[in-house]
C-alpha cells in the first residue's frame, strides 16, 4: 500500500514540476538516478561482505540495470506523464504484471493458472473500456496543444 501511495505521489509531483517549471524529462531522470542511488550505495556497504566479482556478466547486468531498466523507464514514464494525465498514465502501469506473466509464458514455459488468467483477462478488459470511453467521449489531451499537437517546454511542437 505504501509503495502504491509513493508511487501516485512521485507522478503527483512530477506533473506539478512539469507544469510549474517546465522541467527538462532528461534533468529530471538524472537528478532522480543520483539522489535514488544514495540510499542503495549506503545500504550496499552496510550489508556488504565483500566486493563485488567484477565478471563481464556483472558489468552487462550492471548496465542493463542502470541504463535500460531504470534510468530509460523512467525516462520514459516522466515522457508519458508529460504528454498524458496522470490517471491515464497510470492506468497504463496496470498492464506490466500481464505482460510480466505472458513474458514468463513465452520464454520459461510457465503457464498461468486459472485465476491469473481471469485476472490478466480483467485487467485487459479494463483497459480496454477505459480507453475506448475516453475515445468515444472525445476527450480533450491533458498536455498544451497547438493546432491539436503537443507543445513541448518551449513552445516547440513535438
Amino acid at each position: 500500500m505504501a509503495a502504491g501511495f509513493l508511487w501516485a505521489a512521485s507522478a503527483v509531483v512530477a506533473k506539478i514540476l512539469q507544469k510549474r517549471d517546465s522541467v527538462d524529462l532528461l534533468s529530471l531522470t538524472a537528478w532522480q538516478m543520483l539522489l535514488g542511488s544514495v540510499p542503495l550505495i549506503v545500504i550496499a556497504f552496510a550489508t556488504s561482505t565483500g566486493p563485488p566479482v567484477w565478471s563481464a556478466s556483472f558489468v552487462w547486468a550492471l548496465a542493463y540495470n542502470v541504463l535500460l531498466a531504470n534510468a530509460l523507464a523512467w525516462f520514459l514514464w516522466l515522457y508519458a506523464l508529460r504528454v498524458l494525465s496522470a490517471g491515464s498514465a497510470g492506468l497504463g502501469t496496470l498492464a506490466t504484471p500481464v505482460v510480466g506473466v505472458a513474458a514468463a509464458w513465452i520464454q520459461l514455459g510457465e503457464r498461468p493458472s486459472p485465476a491469473e488468467t481471469i485476472g490478466m483477462a480483467l485487467i485487459v478488459g479494463a483497459l480496454g473500456v477505459v480507453t475506448l470511453g475516453q475515445v468515444v467521449a472525445g476527450r480533450r489531451p491533458a498536455y498544451p496543444t497547438k493546432e491539436g499537437r503537443p507543445i513541448g517546454a518551449k513552445g516547440d511542437l513535438l
